[in-house]
């Protein structure tokens, strides 16, 4: 007969391998797909990019399902901020677990979390906007030429019949969803030789404002150079265009060396620009 301490140790051993089993099965992760669907600016047509993760339960994967989607809109919209034809919007995301779609999966928590991830977006991403009133929006549709990149995205550029004729600087103002989100400053010139630029300055009266390399841009086809750059919280820049009598761009590039004075004309309506987006930025 058995004793009893062996079968102790046999019901103690049996007991850690039930435990042991339940715990790898509990922590066992299972492999999910994420699907986002994205929108072409270009010919408005739809593309799909594939991701697998691997997670506990479906609820966590809906949770890590919807931060990827909220981080690609918000690098879209970050390209959207600025000036260009060509950009990408993602617009719904899809999940699958062994090829079952469980994108539309319920759980009590699903609104809170989805909440907490929008506040961390936009705490990472986002700054203190200014929501325009019906009135401005429609001041702003009256004086700027009107352009917008999705149902959400607006901008306003500064009407110039010749911006795309001769060398220029001008502004413009994005709105998003209502919100006065950013203004830009952009500079485009003819050029019949690259300059390929690595450092660049906008020259007011006697100040000389630096502009970041990575905001340089050009167009072979147009044989274009110049730079697209966000000034929105550089309150000392925006206040000296709003005062200037004089500006040059100055361009030192790998190929050569480039400086462009600025036409009054385009001076003036830059100026207007700018005030006008100083009036709607500190009128809360």
């Amino acid at each position: 007969m058995l004793s009893i301490s062996k079968i102790n140790f046999w019901s103690r051993l049996y007991l850690l391998i039930i435990l042991s089993f339940l715990l790898y099965n509990c922590n066992e992760k299972k492999e999910y797909k994420y699907v986002e669907k994205i929108q072409n600016s270009d010919n408005r047509k739809f593309s799909y990019k594939t991701h697998s993760f691997y997670t506990s339960n479906d609820t966590l994967a809906y949770i890590e399902a919807y931060r990827k989607f909220k981080g690609s809109l918000n690098v879209s919209n970050s390209t959207k901020n600025k000036l260009r034809d060509k950009y990408t919007t993602p617009v719904d995301f899809s999940l699958f677990q062994n090829k079952s779609d469980i994108s539309n999966i319920d759980f009590k928590s699903k609104n809170l979390q989805k909440e907490r991830i929008d506040k961390e977006f936009a705490k990472l991403f986002g700054t203190r906007l200014k929501k325009l009133s019906s009135d401005e929006i429609i001041k702003l549709k009256n004086e700027f030429d009107y352009k917008e990149l999705d149902e959400n995205t607006k901008l306003f550029i500064q009407r110039d019949s010749d911006l795309d004729k001769e060398d220029s600087l001008y502004g413009y103002i994005i709105v998003q969803d209502d919100y006065l989100k950013s203004f830009r400053l952009k500079f485009s010139s003819v050029v019949d030789e690259f300059a390929l630029p690595n450092e660049c300055r906008v020259i007011i009266n006697d100040q000389r404002y630096e502009i970041n390399s990575q905001n340089f841009n050009g167009s072979i086809i147009k044989n274009r150079e110049g730079f697209d750059e966000d000034i929105s919280n550089n309150l000392k820049f925006l206040a000296a265009i709003s005062n200037a009598n004089f500006i040059e761009i100055e361009m030192k590039g790998r190929m050569k060396n480039m400086n462009q004075k600025i036409s009054s004309k385009h001076i003036s309506k830059l100026k207007e620009t700018v005030l006008l987006y100083l009036e709607l930025k500190n009128n809360v």
